[in-house]
């Protein structure tokens, strides 16, 4: 099954959201859970939210 960019966004805005409650009970960043749960390159995740976040400018 291939992973597209829209499920990794959607797996990192839920993981985001899953850590109000939670904040300072692990090392691991959302998207290094996300990376690893889904088993995509951190880098991939990484890319995709910071160009969600800034509106796809962020050159």
């Amino acid at each position: 099954m291939k992973i597209t960019d829209d499920v990794i966004v959607r797996r990192w805005e839920i993981e985001e959201a899953s850590r109000i409650g939670r904040r300072g009970m692990t090392d691991r960043t959302s998207i290094e859970v996300v990376a690893a749960d889904l088993r995509v390159p951190y880098e991939r995740v990484r890319d995709l939210v910071t160009e969600r976040l800034t509106g796809g400018f962020w050159g």
